[in-house]
């Protein structure tokens, strides 16, 4: 598994309140019971507020919040001045209004107290140097490109406003978002264009972090926005953000193994696997229904929600054919959670790569964005274990090769799907195979490839 931030977990900033708006409506009288009406005001800009400075944060800010929170605060015993004001109003307050009012906003709040403890702590950690060094990556461990034919890329390096090794922290680097543009900037500067992609991703072996640089890549087609206004229940967006909040916290906590056996991913991390079981069973008794969001959604963010949860449907060829389709996708993260999904599913059952047109995620590889390369070439890892001739043909040719040598190349664990990839393309005995690539001998993998004619 793999954190990429830059996104939070919905995939975008269409975050929306979820209390009732008719509380609003109940403090239209405030002179009528003033003091009730100060505090109901007071208890609604504190959801607002809470909930706009979690969707405001550095995303990464939250992995770390979580992860102290995680092990610190017990969300089921906090408690806060918000809760007995609620219970005052709601039970004792002389203003129908107010105790109305309060009834709605109770359970919202309720519901957001571990948010709220989050936001704090989030703040807390984005002001305070020595938190941060406990908890998060202080150093950038390395810096990999990808589509660099004819870059000179000791030139790129000098020219990047970060190197490997220089430390890095949020409290160093303000905002994710402010470096990117600053690396984009140095890049245009050097080669004439900006870069294809910038991704930060935590983390490697070291627990430092990733940076990755796209260079060039070819222009790939992606199907258009689709036109349909339909939604996916509220709460099962709420039951995605959740998954991806757990998500965060087993990889902060190093809970990364997980279970592909059942063709959907159950992860080792009990919180997680508790939502993941939840997805489940949604899925399954509403697959046509994600497949049309899917498919003709017009909101990213359901289309994202829909290809996450169609992975945890049941077998069958209209799951296999609507998470193919979504890799034309015009979301990238759309795209990752299709591609995802259809890994699992193929590292479950190897005969379902047969129904897959591999040829999609062929060109997948020469994409300018670093998710497509991660999961285009780990789908195609496992689709090569059957070693068909005309794929592993397709697979060859240069500028595929070329672009997989460089992913080889890297220095970190996302180089392994290209190192299987390649060794199959150069015939080499699977034991064998993955003996070098247990060992790191990719040099040994590249010596094997036949020249180009």
């Amino acid at each position: 598994m793999i954190l990429s931030l830059g996104h939070n977990s919905m995939g975008g900033r269409q975050h929306r309140l979820a209390f009732d708006p008719s509380a609003s409506r109940h403090l239209s009288r405030p002179n009528d019971c003033p003091a009730d009406a100060f505090a109901l005001n007071s208890l609604r800009a504190f959801s607002k507020l809470s909930t706009l400075l979690y969707f405001s944060l550095p995303f990464s800010t939250f992995n770390l919040a979580q992860s102290v929170t995680s092990r610190n605060i017990s969300a089921r015993g906090a408690s806060t001045p918000i809760s007995p004001a609620i219970r005052t109003l709601s039970g004792q307050s002389n203003c129908p209004d107010a105790k109305l009012a309060a009834s709605n906003l109770g359970p919202f709040i309720s519901h957001h107290l571990k948010r709220f403890i989050l936001v704090i702590v989030a703040v807390g950690l984005f002001h305070s140097p020595s938190a941060i060094a406990q908890d998060k990556p202080k150093r950038i461990g390395e810096i990999e490109f990808f589509g660099y034919s004819g870059v000179d890329l000791d030139k790129v390096k000098a020219a990047l406003p970060l190197h490997e090794g220089d430390e890095f922290s949020i409290q160093a680097s303000e905002k994710i978002g402010q470096v990117r543009d600053q690396v984009r900037e140095s890049v245009r500067m050097l080669t004439g264009h900006f870069p294809t992609d910038v991704g930060f991703v935590c983390c490697d072996s070291q627990v430092n972090w990733i940076i990755f640089i796209g260079l060039s890549g070819k222009t790939i087609s992606y199907n258009s926005r689709p036109p349909s206004s339909i939604r996916l229940p509220k709460n099962i967006l709420t039951l995605y953000e959740r998954s991806m909040n757990a998500l965060s916290e087993a990889v902060q906590t190093g809970h990364t193994a997980e279970d592909n056996s059942k063709g959907f991913a159950l992860s080792e991390y009990p919180p997680l696997r508790s939502i993941e079981l939840d997805m489940r069973s949604y899925a399954v008794g509403h697959e046509s229904l994600l497949r049309r969001i899917l498919e003709t959604s017009s909101d990213d963010k359901q289309r994202v929600v829909a290809a996450h949860l169609l992975g945890y449907g049941r077998q069958s060829k209209s799951q296999l054919t609507a998470l193919a389709r979504a890799n034309r996708d015009s979301d990238s993260i759309v795209r990752n959670n299709a591609t995802r999904a259809l890994v699992v599913l193929v590292n479950s059952n190897a005969n379902l790569a047969r129904d897959i047109p591999s040829e999609d995620f062929v060109e997948m590889l020469l994409s300018g964005t670093w998710t497509d390369l991660n999961k285009g070439s780990t789908l195609l890892a496992a689709i090569t274990k059957g070693r068909n001739p005309t794929l592993l043909a397709a697979l060859g040719k240069t500028d595929l090769r070329e672009r997989l040598i460089e992913m080889a190349r890297w220095r970190t664990g996302h180089a392994q799907a290209a190192r299987y990839i390649l060794g199959r393309v150069a015939g080499i005995d699977e034991d064998r195979l993955q003996h070098l690539v247990d060992a790191g001998n990719v040099q040994s993998i590249l010596d094997g490839l036949p020249s180009v004619k």
